[in-house]
């Protein structure tokens, strides 16, 4: 799993790492853009948690999509699947190696899911109970053409 980062060490362990674990991600690339918010610091302590990360710096600013394609292009003959940077949720319980497989044997090579973009929902600091838990209000707008 592909993400780009700055300064946002604080939501790594929980809402990228630990909750994606949960859903089946087996490894993840850290794409960190000049973070001075001790980033460096979360990663390392999660790596001797076993996650198997791996950080790159980034440092250039306004370049998004050409790390999606750099990280997309470096693990291709380790990685059966790379995603970038979004946050599953699937009440049915299914994990991503549930459903990835399925989309496999169809000979897709990318698969777009529904999107939900949330906000703040009205909070003016972080929510003390995590990412997962404090922002529940989302654009009623979905993005995308393909349902996991």
């Amino acid at each position: 799993m592909l993400h780009m980062v700055r300064n946002q060490g604080r939501f790594l362990k929980e809402y990228w790492v630990i909750y994606h674990a949960e859903m089946g991600v087996q490894r993840w690339f850290i794409y960190d853009n000049n973070s001075d918010d001790e980033t460096d610091v979360v990663i390392e302590l999660l790596q001797s948690g076993n996650y198997n990360i791996t950080r790159h710096l980034w440092p250039w600013i306004k370049t998004q999509e050409a790390g999606f394609v750099h990280c997309a292009l470096r693990p291709r003959k380790t990685c059966q699947w790379v995603d970038v940077d979004e946050f599953f949720h699937m009440p049915s319980g299914l994990l991503l190696h549930d459903v990835l497989p399925n989309q496999s044997k169809y000979g897709y090579g990318e698969v777009q899911a529904w999107c939900y973009i949330f906000g703040q929902s009205g909070l003016k600091s972080v929510p003390i109970q995590g990412v997962t838990v404090g922002y529940t209000c989302c654009v009623a707008a979905r993005i995308g053409t393909r349902a996991l």
